[in-house]
């Protein structure tokens, strides 16, 4: 794995390691995806129950962290083919007594050995809706128990396994019930599990890095219980000793250590959450396993160690807040926030709930973290200036697309910071700088960055004129033209002044934006969306800028470029071929893309690889004006 790896690059590498390549299987191929037979661990023969759940968890973490619904799709491809062996004797030829076809988990589970002979019914584990009935089962021999439920067979060993089973079994209850009416299910097994953990000991933090971690991660859901708190400030001490780095793993040999045991940690305190000091071993202890992971085999618990060090570096859907019941429907988690974006015709009064809202958009994570509506403290980073930051996802509900929004924070617990030396164009004063971050932001509306499937289209206007036009569908759909096409005079000092007066203008330019919102399968009646940008003749070399355009947006045109528009822009720039590409002075690989505008410059980011855009990105400032509340009202009259 190359150092120069970005965090989701590296997850997605020790993924492959593992489920061979899937990037840029679209959807329809990962339908019939078919993982690789053997993953393995250790050399366990045929699938291994636990590797594969890690795979299921991180597949669902890349959907969370890309809004790609791929992922989604290889997720439950991999929980189909475990499935396939659920319940099976170990060389899957019948079903384990007294299970059947129609209750596949009711005799429990076996989970395979290097050894070709021994039980069966040596290990258990459980399987959503299926899962109840495999509780019940395997209830009665849980690991560390014996069967009175009232003391531990190991105590050396067994003190967390009260409060896995605890845990386990109060998500698998909730997991079985609905909003309305939670399930009952698995009541007297959850209660037997209280008693057990009453019992002198059994909530003693663990030494061992993999306990450790769980134990964290189990607490993590119930962090302002009693048990929860006590376990999890027992844990943090302990963490702190085992992470030591002169007397703790680090200080160990290499031979000595296993990476899965010491991902289970990393990810525990990442779900937990830890202060600066922990975080930073943390981050030590996975970027250590980093250059060690390609050497191993599968003898060495390869494929688990992968699969582990991915979640340690990405904990995602395995922090509290996945609802799996509605993942599809409703894709945000803890650290999210769910935004719809309205727009209001000044001419026809009427309220479009579509398209993005860049202008709003910066202030949406700021707002959602002062006002509590995140659900859970998000985690806090250190900035390469020192400053502390923080990371809220956004879905956009009106594009299902998630946005990332980092910004500054200051105090405890944090809040937002408007303070900081970021200066933008067009904007009086000096404020800390918001990232917003858009992954796989093609085909907002229309499904494709080029809706047409051509850098360029001739539009065919109602007076029969023609222009040509590249229409792109990034962030936001948008309509560019040359300025030069226009027929208008001097058009390279046109501006928003000019064209607000020129009422023949005006009208061309709404039949160019209605023509290609037609070609682009748009309702050219509605004004948000497409938007048009006109682009200028090409910059000289020297030049502070790469790109020259004025945008128009509800038929006016516009002195500065708005959020949306801009990244859309930065993103044709590097379509080949494309207007703004033709017309541009090309940014370097990796370099920001400074817009002209009216009123000064903006800058964003796009990669573009083999004609698809991966993702954009904007620098904004914002600070909160004023909260309230809106009232509308729906197309049946009646008022909300």
């Amino acid at each position: 794995m190359r150092s120069s790896e970005t965090i989701i690059q590296r997850f997605k590498e020790a993924t492959r390691l593992v489920y061979g390549p899937f990037e840029g299987i679209s959807n329809q191929d990962a339908q019939t995806w078919m993982p690789p037979e053997s993953p393995g661990a250790g050399g366990h023969k045929g699938r291994c129950l636990w590797t594969d759940a890690f795979g299921v968890v991180n597949f669902v973490t890349l959907f969370k962290e890309t809004s790609a619904p791929v992922y989604l799709t290889l997720a439950r491809r991999l929980v189909d083919t475990a499935h396939s062996i659920l319940g099976k004797t170990r060389h899957g030829s019948s079903r384990l007594p007294p299970a059947t076809d129609a209750e596949p988990l009711k005799g429990g589970l076996r989970i395979g050995k290097i050894q070709e002979s021994g039980s069966d019914c040596d290990g258990q584990r459980d399987y959503n809706h299926l899962a109840i009935q495999l509780a019940k089962a395997i209830h009665p021999h849980f690991y560390g128990s014996f069967p009175d439920m009232k003391t531990v067979l190991v105590p050396s060993e067994g003190h967390l396994d009260a409060a896995t089973g605890f845990v386990v079994y109060r998500l698998l209850q909730q997991a079985a019930g609905d909003h309305d009416r939670p399930s009952q299910a698995l009541q007297t097994e959850i209660a037997d599990y209280r008693q057990l953990m009453s019992c002198e000991g059994k909530l003693k933090a663990s030494h061992d890095p993999l306990d450790l971690g769980m134990g964290l991660w189990m607490c993590h859901f119930f962090r302002d219980e009693d048990w929860a708190g006590e376990l999890g400030r027992r844990s943090l001490v302990v963490a702190r000793n085992v992470l030591d780095s002169e007397r703790g793993i680090m200080a160990q040999k290499t031979t000595r250590r296993l990476a899965f045991r010491e991902s289970g940690t990393c990810m525990g305190l990442k779900c937990y959450g830890v202060d600066e000091g922990l975080r930073g071993r943390v981050g030590a202890v996975v970027d250590f396993w980093r250059q060690h992971l390609e050497k191993s085999t599968d003898q060495d618990l390869r494929p688990s160690q992968l699969v582990m060090y991915a979640a340690a570096l990405i904990p995602g859907a395995f922090r509290d807040g996945i609802d799996a019941r509605r993942l599809v429907a409703c894709p945000f988690s803890t650290g999210s926030f769910p935004a719809i974006f309205a727009r209001g015709g000044t001419s026809n009064g009427l309220l479009r709930m579509t398209g993005n809202g860049g202008n709003m958009l910066s202030i949406v994570g700021p707002v959602s973290l002062d006002q509590g509506l995140l659900g859970s403290r998000p985690e806090v980073e250190t900035d390469a200036g020192g400053f502390q930051t923080t990371l809220v996802r956004i879905l956009n509900t009106n594009t299902d697309t998630i946005i990332h929004s980092r910004f500054r924070v200051i105090g405890e617990p944090p809040r937002y910071c408007p303070e900081g030396d970021y200066e933008m164009s067009g904007v009086p004063g000096k404020q800390s700088k918001i990232v917003l971050g858009f992954t796989n932001p093609a085909g907002a509306r229309t499904g494709q960055a080029l809706p047409t499937g051509n850098v360029i289209d001739t539009l065919t206007l109602p007076n029969g004129d023609t222009i040509e036009a590249s229409l792109v569908d990034v962030v936001t759909p948008i309509v560019f033209v040359r300025v030069s096409n226009l027929g208008v005079e001097d058009p390279e000092t046109l501006d928003p002044s000019r064209i607000g007066h020129d009422e023949s203008l005006c009208a061309r330019l709404n039949s160019i934006r209605g023509a290609g919102a037609s070609m682009m399968g748009l309702d050219p009646d509605i004004q948000s969306f497409p938007k048009i940008v006109l682009v200028f003749p090409r910059p000289p070399p020297d030049s502070s800028v790469h790109v020259k355009c004025v945008a128009l947006s509800m038929g006016r045109a516009q002195r500065t470029v708005q959020p949306t528009p801009a990244m859309c822009l930065g993103a044709a720039v590097r379509i080949p071929g494309t207007i703004p590409h033709e017309l541009s002075c090309a940014p370097g690989e990796g370099e920001a893309i400074t817009i002209g505008h009216p009123s000064g410059k903006l800058e964003v980011g796009a990669t573009v690889e083999d004609g698809q855009v991966l993702s954009v990105e904007l620098h904004r400032t914002a600070r909160v004006l004023m909260i309230g509340e809106v009232f509308y009202r729906r197309d049946d009259g009646q008022g909300v």
